[in-house]
């Protein structure tokens, strides 16, 4: 192997160096766009980078309340699978679940309040602003508080949405009704049998 004298190597270290600025020089000067951050929301569904992480939620597309694991990268969610560890669905997951990431993201979804503008049934909506919904939610609401006439019909609810409605019926003088028109009775019984497995149809 060939020694190198302290002369050679300042000398190889100029010249290595004189070719750096030169071909940083040849280069064009990135433009502004090129420093702004690109939203992660908007970025092209293609685009693979990155390390992607799993979350564990439950579906909320029906009542049945299927355990998930959402696919994030890059703070998108690109897919939604089953999992396999939550009791009720044991990793299986409907159609409907699998679609929660168009929910999330299709371009004709619901992007704020609307309000009815044509006769009932006829599809015609007009968007209205934050305050406007407002008002129209509280104004019927502040005419029946206290009076004993307001009741708040959902479907079965529970943990943390059950209290925050029950709440809110109470501060306006009402009370929470949960109604559910097919009981799920049945479906919650055979869930608790873990020595038999659970088929959604």
């Amino acid at each position: 192997m060939a020694e190198f004298s302290r002369r050679q190597f300042l000398g190889l270290m100029a010249v290595s160096a004189a070719g750096a600025v030169a071909y940083s020089g040849c280069t064009p000067f990135p433009t502004r766009n090129e420093f702004l951050a690109q939203s992660t929301a908007l970025i092209p569904e293609d685009l693979v980078k990155g390390v992607d992480n799993w979350y564990a939620s439950v579906c909320r597309e029906c009542r049945a309340g299927c355990g998930v694991v959402v696919r994030i990268d890059e703070g998108r969610a690109l897919k939604i699978e089953g999992n396999p560890e939550y009791p009720v669905n044991r990793g299986g997951l409907c159609a409907r679940g699998q679609s929660g990431v168009q929910a999330l993201y299709h371009p004709d979804r619901l992007r704020g309040p609307m309000r009815r503008s044509g006769e009932r049934g006829s599809g015609q909506y007009e968007d209205i602003t934050w305050d406007a919904a407002r008002q129209a939610l509280l104004s019927p609401l502040r005419d029946t508080a206290g009076a004993d006439t307001l009741l708040v019909v959902t479907e079965p609810l529970a943990g943390h949405r059950a209290l925050v409605v029950d709440r809110f019926a109470r501060a306006l003088g009402g009370q929470h009704l949960a109604f559910e028109s097919l009981p799920q009775a049945v479906v919650a019984a055979a869930v608790r049998m873990k020595h038999l497995k659970c088929i959604r149809i």
